[in-house]
């Protein structure tokens, strides 16, 4: 006789899986039974004078939910005048999803910590709630039965823009390894568009030079120049309020004095957007007569 105890392999006092099936073969490949499955001890006890002396395995069949099937083969001997039964061991690993998260803003897409996440069953319901990327940016849960799931993020971590997407991914049965699922995070943004505030039609303005800094005058960034569409792209911001200082003016504009605010917000879905206007330089003469005593002024001069 021979006796499998199959174990959870994730779990810190290696805790008993019942439902786990089992061939049995001789070491040539010659089956010797079938759909062997374990009990609520974890155990397969099997018994049959055909287990003749020679060298055997147990190959896993079929997992029970929310475990992987294992592709190992479980070896054992039957020795002559075997006494006791042969004691045989085995372990089932979770099926786990791995959720990979990672800067859609950098070229070598760095990975992002500290994202939060749920996780629900294609129904809606909730599986799991507050589960934070780490120092790979990865979350790796496991347990999960063959079926549908999605992750949702809740909250981004400082810098970064909240996803509004939903990350799919499916268990199935009898799944020989983990699932794996990539995620982006956009970094937090704010767009400056700045126009002629002479011009009709709100024309952009190209060249202008801004820094922007925090509400406590400390300088966050500077040389921020307004490109072709009038607009400059900051991104990787922390929540808190900010302002815009025009500190060069393209030819032509004169300097604004303006502060120009604006807020980022904790999980943020979408850049802030600002409007700046820069006034074309001007000269203004005045013409008046030089003989009267009210310097009255003179229309009709070229």
């Amino acid at each position: 006789s021979v006796v499998l105890t199959k174990t959870d392999a994730d779990s810190s006092d290696n805790a008993i899986i019942q439902g786990a099936i089992f061939d049995l073969y001789k070491s040539d490949g010659t089956k010797v039974a079938s759909d062997l499955t374990t009990d609520a001890n974890g155990q397969i006890k099997y018994q049959s004078q055909n287990l003749t002396a020679g060298d055997y395995y147990f190959v896993e069949t079929g997992a029970p939910d929310g475990y992987q099937l294992s592709t190992k083969h479980y070896d054992f001997t039957i020795g002559n005048n075997l006494q006791t039964a042969v004691k045989v061991g085995a372990n089932d690993e979770e099926n786990s999803v791995v959720l990979t998260k990672t800067d859609s803003d950098s070229s070598d897409n760095s990975v992002v910590k500290g994202a939060v996440f749920s996780i629900y069953s294609s129904d809606g319901k909730l599986v799991k709630a507050d589960l934070t990327t780490d120092s790979n940016g990865q979350i790796n849960y496991k347990g999960l039965k063959a079926g549908d799931y999605y992750f949702v993020e809740t909250s981004a971590p400082d810098g970064y823009q909240l996803s509004s997407k939903r990350y799919n991914f499916t268990v199935t049965s009898n799944s020989q390894s983990s699932v794996t699922v990539s995620a982006s995070d956009t970094e937090s943004s704010v767009v400056l568009t700045k126009t002629d505030s002479d011009s009709s039609s709100k024309n952009p303005v190209q060249g202008a030079t801004y820094s922007i800094y925090s509400t406590d005058g400390t300088e966050v960034a500077k040389d921020l120049t307004t490109d072709s569409n009038g607009q400059i792209n900051y991104k990787g911001l922390k929540p808190g309020d900010y302002y815009f200082v025009e500190t060069s003016a393209p030819d032509g504009y004169q300097l604004s004095t303006k502060h120009v605010d604006f807020t980022i917000i904790d999980n943020q879905t979408s850049a802030v957007t600002i409007a700046a206007e820069d006034q074309e330089n001007a000269v203004i003469l005045t013409k008046t007569d030089s003989d009267s005593s009210t310097n009255k002024v003179l229309q009709g001069a070229v």
